[in-house]
């Protein structure tokens, strides 16, 4: 996983990315990278960070005993060590363990980090993590602010539960599509639920939503699970078709695409009038019929 920090004007964290929480951590905290966000100067900053630093070390340092026992629930090497550095006491690392229910393995540090910096709904939290027991998963869920709404947590939470990947799961999401939809798709085509909310993320993934008539029409060419248009291929197509009179949606042109095979095919059907796929069809069944 890469991660990034909110960029600062003339920091180098507005060029980059970085390859650990740990490590974005580690360079948000930093005077350098404090200094460029508060626009103030290096050297005097260092000095008070220092003092205030020291002055926590002294009065709070956690006991051995309270890091071993930290350590034990942070993957990484020295966790309780750089969570810490990060403003972390050991207690709270192990309370923060406890809304990982059905983990019983160390949690990663992003995880940790996430609960106490990003804002996450920890209810919300321990109840999707309990839906899909996964480190890597738990560290991910706990970097979803509540501001996102109630909304797109639910949806959230029930992809994830469905075994989805990160990458569906954020594409669904982000399209507004729910499990109902699945739900629905599963029941109409016999699809498996999991198999039907993959179905509807690979066409989220290329901004499209398509219908269930959309799949039936798909699945009785064999297309229903084999196809979807990359957002390369849609963002051209709807460019394209945007010269026509009443352009179709961009799902509807995604499922065009699916039938028609290229771009140049669907173009030759808007040019002859259709604008949909189900248009396209009964146009078929008519040639066939004909002939």
């Amino acid at each position: 996983m890469v991660w990034s920090a909110d960029p600062v004007r003339g920091c180098h964290c507005q060029r980059g990315t970085f390859t650990s929480a740990r490590e974005a951590a580690a360079h948000l905290r930093s005077p350098a990278h404090l200094a460029k966000q508060y626009a103030v100067s290096p050297r005097p900053l260092t000095k008070v960070l220092a003092a205030v630093e020291e002055a926590w070390r002294v009065a709070a340092a956690p006991t051995a005993e309270a890091r071993a026992r930290a350590d034990r629930a942070v993957r990484e090497f020295k966790g309780s060590e750089s969570l810490w550095a990060a403003g972390l006491h050991p207690e709270h690392v192990l309370e923060f363990a406890a809304l990982a229910p059905g983990i019983d393995e160390p949690l990663p540090e992003a995880f940790f980090l996430g609960v106490a910096y990003s804002g996450v709904d920890v209810t919300w939290l321990a109840a999707a993590v309990a839906s899909r027991p996964d480190p890597a998963g738990a560290a991910w869920l706990a970097w979803v602010p509540a501001d996102k709404g109630d909304a797109y947590l639910s949806a959230l939470q029930d992809w994830y539960s469905l075994g989805l990947s990160r990458r569906q799961i954020e594409a669904l999401a982000i399209e507004g599509v729910t499990i109902t939809a699945a739900e629905a798709l599963a029941k109409a085509t016999g699809r498996p639920l999991r198999t039907g909310g993959a179905d509807l993320a690979a066409w989220a993934l290329s901004g499209c939503r398509p219908t269930v008539e959309h799949f039936q029409a798909l699945d009785r060419h064999g297309l229903g699970s084999t196809y979807s248009p990359s957002r390369a291929a849609m963002d051209r197509l709807v460019e394209v078709a945007q010269r026509y009179p009443l352009s179709p949606s961009r799902t509807e042109l995604g499922v065009l695409l699916s039938l028609e095979g290229t771009q140049r095919g669907v173009e030759v059907q808007l040019e002859l009038g259709i604008r949909s796929a189900a248009e396209l069809i009964g146009t078929r069944r008519r040639t066939w019929h004909d002939s």
